[in-house]
């Protein structure tokens, strides 16, 4: 059951994103020209590990959204996501922004900036999809990322003040990277411990259901039929099969008889019927979450075949 969104639960969302959005610009801005400079490595080796760094991303993104996703804990969906990430993002923030004198070597950056990188990814997704968690309406999603955004604007102010400030009392560029690291660890605690003690999670969620390749093998050996033969897109309603089921014991024992009267086609092919309906309009699906009717069109020759399965008798069918 979501809640009603509060100013504490909206603002506690956009302070999450502060130290997210202090964390991104200086990856791209600040931290290659000085892992060239006052650390000593070359520009083509730190643009390669910069780079490389970037690409790790296409991997992780997926991965780390279906893991978010698909695992919830009896603390709700979100929250332990957080717990877990926040420290190991605080660590390698230490180590990327505030390195030793004595570390120079290509491996120590690559290593912390996949970590870095990795925890960036785990949080950032975490925090966005904890955003439409908070609510299914869609002027409030439009008032939960406005938070964000006002969040992630004061974050980049914050993080491009630095520098400006520490120039100015004649600190150098090392100093600057630092003064950028300690901000991070100060505010990813601070901004995690206000979300995870003010934003609601959903306990009662069993996670995201993912279907598997494999599935359709299930389906058409569950079906007796090859679902699939000749279609590039399968639209069925499992709900649809079981009262199908219901209706031809009956009517196998009672000798009655059955008449469907609903929107549908007769196409051997399967299209993508689905479709939401509010005050009799059609509307997109995800506008309304909750609050209009999800349906879909009949295959009436899916239903045929259906039938003919569970040994009934047909008479026809007509538009």
């Amino acid at each position: 059951m979501m809640k009603k969104l509060t100013k504490p639960i909206l603002i506690s969302y956009g302070a999450l994103a502060v130290p997210l959005a202090a964390l991104g610009l200086p990856l791209t801005v600040y931290l290659p020209p000085f892992y060239e400079g006052p650390i000593g490595l070359s520009v083509g080796t730190v643009g390669i590990i910069f780079m490389v760094a970037r690409f790790w991303d296409i991997f992780t993104d997926p991965l780390m959204g279906a893991l978010v996703d698909r695992y919830p804990s009896k603390w709700g969906r979100r929250k332990h996501w957080i717990v877990i990430g926040i420290p190991v993002l605080m660590i390698a923030s230490w180590y990327v922004f505030i390195p030793s004198e004595g570390e120079k070597t290509s491996i120590y950056l690559a290593f912390w900036l996949f970590i870095l990188y990795l925890a960036y990814t785990f949080v950032g997704l975490t925090q966005q999809a904890w955003g439409v968690d908070l609510t299914s309406k869609y002027n409030e999603r439009s008032q939960v990322y406005g938070w964000r955004e006002i969040g992630s604007i004061f974050g980049m102010m914050a993080v491009l003040a630095f520098p400006a400030i520490l120039e100015i009392l004649d600190y150098d560029f090392r100093t600057m990277i630092a003064g950028m690291g300690y901000f991070l660890l100060v505010a990813f605690p601070l901004t995690a411990l206000i979300s995870l003690i003010i934003i609601p999670d959903n306990k009662g969620s069993k996670g995201t259901y993912f279907p598997k390749v494999y599935d359709i093998k299930n389906l058409n050996s569950k079906l007796k039929m090859n679902i699939n033969y000749k279609q590039k897109f399968i639209e069925y309603s499992p709900l649809t099969i079981t009262y199908l089921k219901k209706i031809s014991k009956v009517i196998s024992k009672n000798d009655g008889g059955l008449l469907i009267i609903d929107y549908g086609n007769f196409n051997f092919k399967m299209v993508d019927t689905l479709k939401a309906i509010k005050n009799h309009k059609f509307e997109h699906i995800f506008s309304r979450i909750g609050n209009s009717d999800i349906t879909y069109n009949l295959n009436f020759n899916f239903i045929k075949a259906i039938l003919k399965k569970l040994k009934l008798n047909i008479a026809g069918s007509t538009t």
